[in-house]
């Protein structure tokens, strides 16, 4: 009978730890989310940003639930009036005004992205088909974002939808395949020290 009471307060115990764990890689990464949030490099309407590097790479660390948890707290930082968007802007008129559909695409995408991950980690691959295949999911995760982003811009700005794609897809296409392989590199170099840690 102590037996069972002791078991039981070990897996109490030890469930406490995991979600206290969970919570901390959560706040972290909406943390990391919203310092590289405000980094742009402004070319026009939509500039280039480096959001999306911090929230694949808590796709590599905390998986598909917990980093679309940390997008929604990004996103909620933003509305609340915490300058994390691009250019340090804030605010509800920042997400729904003209490339408030690339944030919101945030979730979409990370969701997506996530799902596919879970399966191709589940996969007996080489390391280098193992990279192409994480490459390509994220490469999906882009184009979620080039469709939900171009869609709201040439509604809410009144734009055809091929003006919209010039300016928020076109010229981002080389600077997020770039910003993918940064992504992968540390996400997947991260999550080896961190098992290394626990063990």
């Amino acid at each position: 009978m102590a037996f069972i009471l002791n078991y039981k307060d070990y897996m109490m115990n030890r469930k406490n730890e995991l979600t206290i764990y969970h919570l901390t890689g959560i706040g972290l990464m909406s943390a990391v989310i919203c310092i590289l949030g405000p980094i742009t490099i402004p070319i026009g309407m939509v500039p280039i940003g480096f959001t999306g590097i911090g929230i694949y790479i808590s796709l590599f660390l905390l998986g598909k639930k917990k980093t679309v948890s940390s997008v929604f707290i990004y996103l909620l930082t933003g509305m609340v009036g915490l300058p994390v968007f691009s250019g340090f802007t804030t605010g509800p008129g920042k997400l729904f005004g003209p490339t408030g559909g690339y944030l919101w695409g945030y979730l979409l995408s990370a969701y997506v992205c996530g799902l596919l991950l879970e399966r191709e980690k589940k996969k007996n691959l080489s390391a280098k088909r193992k990279y192409f295949a994480y490459f390509m999911i994220l490469f999906w995760g882009n184009l979620i974002l080039y469709l939900t982003g171009s869609i709201w811009l040439s509604q809410v700005s009144q734009l055809t939808m091929g003006n919209a794609v010039k300016i928020g897809v076109l010229p981002f296409i080389l600077p997020d395949l770039l910003k993918n392989i940064i992504a992968i590199s540390l996400g997947t170099e991260l999550k080896k020290r961190l098992r290394n840690v626990e063990m």
